[in-house]
């Protein structure tokens, strides 16, 4: 459920507990992969993949892979607010280590996906890149998250519409009428709608507003597009003309995202 590129797992060691989906009958994500341009032509096609998260067993059999390497584990799940995923991975946490106390193992919880992900696994890579103990790393992570945010706008509502969260006289009117939907995440994790506006144009007006809103001051930023570079880059070339320092790096979303922003 994070949107970092794939070359900096590589560079860094960092590993994937994925969520698996099925699709058609077929489920994908455990060692059975499916290219975007497939995912994105069955999602169109009418066929709505269903999400599963990791178990705790597979959850604990990941963990094991870490530490048979010699390694400490600190895992960042999605958000415990929607989904179960930070539970897994506490389950697993108590299952090994009840059999292997000696061994370190922290899991933080997102509270968000995404982009904002992406944030947190950078900077937890730099801590751990500085030296610091395994103690450090993960007080320093839990800190940092507690001053991130995640601001994201969607301009198509049918993968909403067809998983029930919205109704489909609102959806079709919206999108109609090229509303998008502005929203944030919450300090627990939840997903909240700030506004529906028109137009891509307010909604970068929008996005904008709440980094003022919340202090934003040329911190690192991550833009997570999917299939919308240019959008992204009019995000980016907004945000920079009015914090000129402001380091801005676009992505583009990884499963969990796609499944729901669409374009």
């Amino acid at each position: 459920t994070c949107d970092m590129p794939e070359e900096f797992y590589l560079a860094h060691d960092v590993r994937l507990l994925v969520l698996s989906y099925t699709v058609e009958g077929v489920r994908y994500g455990l060692g059975q992969n499916m290219g975007p341009k497939e995912f994105y032509r069955k999602m169109r096609g009418g066929e709505m993949p269903q999400t599963q998260q990791a178990t705790p067993m597979q959850a604990e059999e990941f963990f094991e892979g870490f530490l048979r390497d010699g390694k400490s584990v600190l895992h960042i799940s999605f958000s415990s607010a929607l989904s179960g995923s930070y539970n897994s991975a506490c389950a697993a946490k108590d299952m090994v280590l009840e059999n292997q106390p000696d061994k370190k193992i922290a899991v933080i919880d997102s509270r968000s996906t995404g982009p904002e992900m992406v944030l947190l696994v950078k900077k937890i890579c730099e801590i751990i890149e500085s030296g610091a103990d395994f103690d450090t790393v993960v007080s320093k992570a839990e800190l940092y998250s507690n001053h991130t945010h995640i601001v994201f706008a969607l301009s198509s509502f049918n993968n909403l519409v067809k998983n029930g969260r919205m109704s489909k006289i609102v959806g079709f009117v919206a999108n109609k009428l090229g509303f998008w939907g502005i929203g944030i995440g919450s300090k627990q994790g939840t997903i909240e709608i700030k506004q529906k506006i028109r137009g891509s144009k307010k909604a970068l007006d929008a996005i904008i507003d709440d980094m003022k809103e919340r202090g934003y001051n040329c911190g690192k930023v991550v833009i997570s597009h999917c299939r919308n570079a240019e959008f992204a880059e009019s995000v980016k070339s907004a945000i920079q003309s009015v914090w000129d320092k402001a380091e801005v790096k676009i992505v583009h979303a990884r499963g969990l995202c796609s499944y729901y922003a669409e374009k």
